[in-house]
């Protein structure tokens, strides 16, 4: 029987889409997201967000993050994701590096406390490598009303633009939790 390997080539849309498959299904680094065995986490229903631009469009991976849209024009991707009722104990700062763990080389260029919908946030920017290939990843990690979120910029060549429209689009963050 001949085992086929995936093909992933970074800058091309669908191995950029097969990266963040692969991150936000067990391979790493959503925080959100856990390996080990399955089981069907809650996640935090009627939060909002602010708009991005028109470049970045909404994907439908089927995966386990809650949103993912990817820029065509700059080859990067933003994910949004949720989990309530677990990791009530765990650091921001614990789960950041969780979200960082699959980039080898890891190096923080940026980390600061930023306030986002009332609720302390942790920003951190980071440089790495996955397969060999350098990436850069944005990350902010929060809790409110019993859920953790965190949302991620993710490409090889992020530009300033980007980062602006990221943290907007994370800023513009509202959750009032619905009754379960």
């Amino acid at each position: 029987m001949k085992t086929l390997k995936p093909r992933t080539t970074f800058g091309s849309r669908s191995g950029t889409l097969l990266l963040v498959i692969s991150m936000v299904s067990g391979f790493g680094p959503l925080a959100c997201s856990v390996t080990g065995p399955l089981r069907e986490d809650a996640k935090a229903e009627g939060y909002t967000l602010a708009k991005l631009p028109s470049h970045w469009k909404k994907e439908e991976l089927g995966a386990e993050a809650d949103a993912v849209f990817y820029s065509a024009t700059t080859k990067s991707l933003i994910s949004v994701n949720s989990v309530c009722d677990r990791y009530t104990d765990s650091r921001l700062e614990t789960l950041t590096q969780d979200l960082l763990s699959p980039m080898k080389a890891v190096k923080v260029v940026h980390q600061e406390d930023l306030k986002i919908s009332d609720r302390r946030a942790l920003f951190t920017r980071a440089e790495g490598q996955i397969d060999g290939v350098s990436v850069q990843m944005s990350v902010i990690v929060l809790r409110k009303n019993r859920c953790l979120f965190d949302f991620s910029l993710f490409g090889t060549g992020i530009t300033d633009a980007e980062r602006r429209e990221f943290m907007s689009f994370v800023q513009g963050f509202r959750y009032q939790e619905a009754s379960r």
